[in-house]
């Protein structure tokens, strides 16, 4: 999924400078916990020029953003450490 969010997301680079998206994303129910982290880690490694922005926003729909963004928060965080 990585590598999807990642040649999405280069259609909206500019010459020197990408502009400001937001990814959406249909959530699936009842994911595991291992399978919201493999989603955050491929939204991490995705969105990479996007997140070092410091400016993401992420649209989920169905039950996980929570989880979600708790997960990439903690993921985040402990990169920046």
């Amino acid at each position: 999924m990585e590598e999807i969010i990642a040649e999405k997301l280069r259609w909206f680079m500019l010459e020197e400078d990408i502009q400001l998206v937001a990814l959406a994303i249909k959530g699936v129910r009842n994911l595991n916990f291992e399978e919201v982290e493999g989603l955050a880690d491929s939204i991490i490694n995705g969105m990479r020029d996007i997140l070092d922005l410091d400016t993401p926003l992420i649209i989920i729909e169905n039950d996980i953003a929570k989880v979600l963004g708790q997960t990439l928060d903690i993921r985040l965080s402990n990169k920046k450490r």
